[in-house]
């Protein structure tokens, strides 16, 4: 089984998802503030490449290193380890309780979609192949950190951010 796909309006465990090693792609979405399903790791299905998980109630994700694609929009995630992606090359996680994104581990990222969270700072100068930035619904959010010579060739802000470039 390469591909799982299920609402998880009634769901709060994927229990035995862990079994299916040559998984490749996860869309375990609720519908719109409906989806139950609180827990969630993923670290032992190597072969997973593409992961939605939206519209749950998920307050930590364990994903492996495998992961291209990674969808947690509308969560309850607080923090979100991305030290082991090296392949992941677009992230939408709009609508959490994120207080930081520690991106250094996911040099190849093209896409960022991280607004509606609680940090302040944001650095995005270790990501060289960003394209899309979407920091929309960012109140709290202050500054963000490129890096000189990096070309974001799209950025959606809603309020006054400050740029500055990484030392």
């Amino acid at each position: 089984i390469k591909n799982i796909e299920i609402c998880t309006d009634d769901v709060q465990i994927l229990d035995g998802v862990q079994y299916f090693s040559s998984l490749e792609s996860l869309k375990c979405n609720g519908s719109v503030w409906n989806g139950s399903l609180s827990s969630l790791s993923l670290s032992s299905n190597t072969a997973l490449k593409y992961l939605s998980c939206s519209y749950n109630h998920l307050k930590a994700l364990s994903i492996p290193s495998s992961i291209e694609t990674l969808g947690c929009r509308f969560n309850y995630l607080s923090g979100l380890n991305l030290q082991a992606c090296p392949n992941l090359k677009r992230l939408d996680c709009f609508g959490n309780n994120l207080e930081q994104l520690d991106l250094s581990g996911a040099a190849a990222l093209e896409e960022l979609i991280c607004g509606m969270n609680a940090f302040s700072t944001l650095d995005v100068s270790c990501c060289p192949a960003l394209k899309l930035l979407d920091l929309s619904d960012s109140p709290n959010l202050k500054t963000v950190y490129v890096a000189k010579g990096q070309r974001i060739e799209t950025i959606i802000a809603d309020n006054s951010i400050e740029f500055k470039y990484k030392q």
